[in-house]
């Protein structure tokens, strides 16, 4: 009896020892955030890394990538987009989806081709990533990912442009009048002034567009008639419809490069999923 307790004690040793030694195999300087996890949560990470297939030029687990190829800038994204979901999803499968949605927002074959023209848009027209983010003024999403978006095209002109279109939804009571009193707003060359403060309000009452158009010395008079206008609903209703022919059915609904994107919306996900498209189309991935 003593001798087995002692041979199954040997096996779970060699077991214990053969996953420090895996953990201890993972550049986890070289992930951001790495070093800072506990190592309940190192574990954590670990079995997803294990256990899921990385993508770009290496297919094998993203735990053999970072073997094969400690510094890549690619393989280390991957890691690092785990660390910072392993922060937010509850268990192993959770995060694994997670990854997958990324996967299918990066290399989606379909492609949409939204209408852009003659739209206002922010950043450089010729950059090479093109977003198109479909959103109304009280999605609580919505507030997040479109002002991060529009602030990455201000900071990075020459990386993304940004073009905006109306998707206000029925549930939410201010969207359509604030979907207005934007279109109103462009008629005067005020589109993301108007824009910027709209995601900054929660009170959308006619009262307080008129002093945010006054506040921007817009006509009033011409303000007021053009939020009545019959024109400027079919404008939203088209921007809305354009948005389901390409499966969008909640908001925001964001497309990168045509690619209907499936992921977290904060200000440094998003960049973070913008640097990596950026290396798709430069060829780096």
């Amino acid at each position: 009896m003593r001798h087995f307790i002692l041979f199954v004690f040997s096996i779970l040793l060699v077991f214990s020892l053969s996953n420090a030694m895996a953990e201890d195999k993972i550049p986890w300087q070289k992930i951001n955030n790495g070093e800072k996890l506990s190592e309940g949560h190192k574990q954590l990470v670990t079995k997803v890394l294990k256990t899921t297939r990385g993508y770009a030029f290496c297919e094998d687990t993203i735990f053999n990538c970072l073997q094969q190829y400690p510094s890549n800038e690619s393989i280390l994204r991957q890691a690092s987009y785990i660390v910072r979901r392993s922060k937010i999803e509850k268990n192993v499968d959770q995060i694994k989806l997670a990854f997958q949605k990324r996967i299918y927002s990066l290399y989606n074959p379909k492609r949409h081709q939204p209408n852009v023209e003659k739209m206002q848009y922010s950043g450089d027209p010729k950059a090479p990533i093109v977003v198109v983010a479909y959103a109304d003024f009280e999605c609580p999403y919505c507030k997040i990912a479109v002002p991060a978006l529009r602030r990455i095209s201000q900071e990075r002109p020459d990386f993304m442009v940004l073009y905006f279109k109306n998707f206000p939804i029925k549930s939410h009571k201010n969207a359509l009048p604030a979907s207005k009193a934007l279109v109103a707003a462009d008629n005067q060359g005020k589109f993301w002034e108007m824009l910027d403060i709209l995601y900054k309000q929660t009170d959308f009452s006619n009262e307080n567009l008129n002093k945010i158009a006054t506040y921007l010395k817009l006509d009033l008079v011409k303000f007021k008639n053009d939020i009545d206008d019959k024109k400027t609903l079919a404008r939203i209703k088209k921007e809305k419809l354009e948005a389901m022919t390409f499966d969008i059915f909640s908001t925001p609904g964001i497309l990168i490069n045509g690619k209907l994107y499936n992921g977290p919306k904060s200000y440094a996900e998003l960049l973070d999923i913008l640097e990596e498209e950026l290396d798709i189309v430069q060829g780096r991935q």
